[in-house]
């Protein structure tokens, strides 16, 4: 009769993927440590030849003329010929429609007058006309009142008008929808 005792587990498979990896591992960082090595190195033998050439730069700007050195501002148009640009700029973007709040700037004051329990749906911005429809939705028709106040109250507005108040089906029951026009103020 054989008997056969071992109170050490037999190491699965794992084990030696883990060796492998673990030696895969050791190898890449030798590997990596060796190429910082040579690229130090090669950056240590450049070093002389790097410090000859800013010294023949900072060499040469000591030697400029004033008139060299203001070359460059030379080559720019005078101050009122800049401000005829910038006027002809400022008129195209006023033909271009680029007036009114950003829309940016509606969406940031939204979020602070929309009430928690209420939602943003959709949005609409027409700068051109300085006009923004929306639609909010909530399941209680006093955050939806809240926010119009919000909106009246914030100054930010010429008109806010309540063009369509509707109620629809959702998950969690009915939700009210609030469609409104927002005029901006001029």
């Amino acid at each position: 009769m054989k008997t056969a005792l071992s109170f050490i587990p037999h190491p699965g498979r794992w084990v030696k993927v883990a060796t492998v990896f673990l030696y895969g591992s050791a190898a890449g960082v030798i590997a990596l440590g060796f190429w910082a090595v040579m690229s130090a190195s090669t950056v240590r033998s450049e070093l002389p030849d790097l410090r000859e050439r800013l010294a023949k730069v900072v060499a040469e700007t000591k030697t400029k003329s004033p008139a060299q050195k203001n070359a460059r501002e030379a080559v720019l148009p005078s101050d009122d010929v800049l401000n005829a640009l910038r006027q002809r700029v400022a008129g195209m973007n006023v033909l271009l429609g680029r007036s009114g709040t950003p829309l940016q700037d509606h969406l940031t004051l939204l979020e602070k007058l929309l009430p928690v329990n209420a939602r943003l749906v959709s949005l609409h911005h027409l700068s051109e006309t300085g006009t923004v429809s929306l639609l909010a939705e909530s399941e209680s028709h006093e955050a939806l009142a809240l926010f119009l106040q919000n909106l009246e109250a914030s100054g930010q507005f010429a008109e806010v008008l309540l063009l369509r108040q509707s109620q629809s089906a959702g998950r969690a029951g009915s939700l009210r929808q609030f469609e409104i026009r927002l005029k901006e103020r001029l």
